[in-house]
């Protein structure tokens, strides 16, 4: 038998505090919702660890800016590389967004979706945008100059709407995990490059001695994948096809006979002999010729 060793990841994630800007909290908490393999899980913890040796050293200045920094880089760059349709440049899709954000779990996911809203809201509200609108059906044949500039920034979001409406947002969660990943080392290199060079000769033995946490927090968590797992008879039954013990048919009485089904209400037809019939004369004498 084959084990997922994302069932014995352990329980234990760390949380960020309030202290951690907003945009990182949104991806460590996104992360402790993802079904993790163990040694992904163990990845994350070290390297917030880490991060938070890193952030107890610096001021909230450059928190702010290295993590702000670094994350919108990561969203830039992975900007879905999908085909923007025409009939998305409507103030339509303000009310899709809203209704994929409210279904959204990850909190990543959710915080994007809803920026992403309100920017294009901004972008729709501009003069220009109804003369974009025309310039994209046609009918309009020369781009003005501010609309050129209008249509650049409403294109560097559109993707991610694209993304949701043709794929679901199960296809945003899956394309975020890995920006999760790589904000958190990015934000950690960034991080360590800042003390190295400034405040510390040797930042490895400081770290090694930090021992306590002052923005994230244990916690025990009892992930979901366990809490929903299937029994042993729901995995079996559809695979045997056998009838559910629990749900057994009604009793019947049909075995019972009815009235008409008795042994007089039967129609009883004995054959009647061919008054036309003769019996032959002489019998064919055998043959051998079988073999």
């Amino acid at each position: 038998m084959i084990f997922n060793s994302k069932l014995f990841a352990a329980n234990s994630v760390l949380v960020p505090s309030q202290r951690v800007p907003i945009e990182l909290r949104h991806i460590v908490d996104s992360l402790n919702q993802y079904q993790l393999t163990k040694s992904d899980l163990k990845f994350v913890m070290s390297d917030l660890k880490d991060l938070d040796f890193y952030f107890s050293k610096m001021t909230k200045e450059e928190i702010l800016f290295i993590s702000k920094t670094e994350i919108y880089k990561l969203l830039l760059k992975s900007k879905p590389k999908l085909k923007i349709r025409a009939s998305s440049y409507d103030r339509k899709i303000l009310d899709k967004i809203q209704a994929h954000a409210n279904h959204v779990k990850k909190p990543l996911s959710k915080w994007l979706l809803l920026s992403i809203k309100t920017d294009l809201k901004e972008l729709f509200d501009n003069a220009a945008f109804k003369r974009l609108q025309k310039e994209i059906l046609g009918v309009f044949k020369v781009r003005k100059k501010s609309t050129k500039k209008l249509k650049k920034k409403i294109d560097f979001l559109l993707p991610w709407y694209e993304l949701i409406d043709t794929f679901g947002v199960e296809e945003l969660d899956d394309q975020l995990l890995d920006l999760c990943y790589q904000a958190i080392e990015n934000i950690n290199l960034q991080s360590k490059l800042i003390l190295t060079y400034s405040r510390f000769s040797d930042i490895e033995a400081a770290r090694k001695n930090h021992s306590s946490l002052a923005f994230f927090l244990e916690k025990e968590q009892k992930p979901d994948y366990i809490k929903d797992s299937p029994t042993l008879d729901q995995i079996i039954q559809p695979l045997v096809k056998l009838p559910n013990p629990f749900v057994l048919p009604k009793p019947t009485n049909d075995w019972a006979p009815k009235a008409d089904d008795t042994i007089q209400a039967r129609a009883l037809v004995i054959p009647t002999p061919n008054p036309n019939y003769k019996a032959p004369k002489e019998i064919p004498q055998p043959v051998n010729d079988w073999n």
